[in-house]
């Protein structure tokens, strides 16, 4: 007898017999919260988002998120750190901007401000907006329009207008009027 054949027979019988291959809602809401884990790092909140945007119950989510934190599946520092990571190296942002998509990910105040001090330590942030003005630095147009348009870009990165200001004269932008505020601007550490 056939393989196909065999499998229909199978399958009729235990349709008769009352038996059921069907996942109950527990192991298809496990199956869910498990195949949107191996995609990426989640926090624990953007998991519990996308499970109620599915129709499970809180109580039951709550339940199923809490074991997979103690197995180790689900950790809110480790998701952070990836999401930094990633976001760093693909589209350097500011610490400002960046502790706000932390906030909107649902990662916890505290492991929100160990995971930034991580990564924007020291002259971080400084060589982030210079990496990514490096980029986006279009030469050949008029200089004051150019430093004004990069100044707007970094700030919408996130990135301090000290810095930005900073960033500007660095790579060649540089004012050529006289600025009033020029103690908020000093960084006598960073060229």
């Amino acid at each position: 007898m056939g393989g196909y054949r065999r499998k229909k027979e199978e399958k009729e019988a235990k349709d008769t017999s009352g038996e059921s291959d069907a996942p109950s809602d527990a192991e298809r809401m496990e199956a869910t919260a498990l195949r949107i884990l191996t995609r990426r790092s989640h926090t624990r909140f953007e998991i519990f988002q996308k499970m109620r945007q599915r129709g499970y119950p809180a109580a039951e989510v709550n339940a199923l998120l809490d074991r997979f934190t103690r197995y180790g599946y689900l950790d809110d520092a480790r998701a952070a750190r990836s999401r930094v990571r990633y976001r760093l190296e693909s589209r350097p942002v500011g610490r400002r901007l960046m502790g706000k998509e932390l906030i909107e990910k649902g990662v916890p105040a505290d492991v929100r401000e160990t995971i930034l001090d991580e990564f924007y330590a020291g002259d971080t942030e400084h060589e982030l907006a210079f990496d990514a003005a490096r980029r986006k630095r279009k030469s050949g147009g008029d200089a004051r329009k150019d430093r004004e348009r990069l100044l707007r870009f970094l700030e919408r990165r996130g990135f301090p207008m000290r810095i930005c200001i900073e960033t500007a004269d660095r790579i060649g932008l540089k004012e050529e009027m006289p600025i009033d505020n020029i103690e908020e601007i000093e960084s006598p550490s960073w060229p």
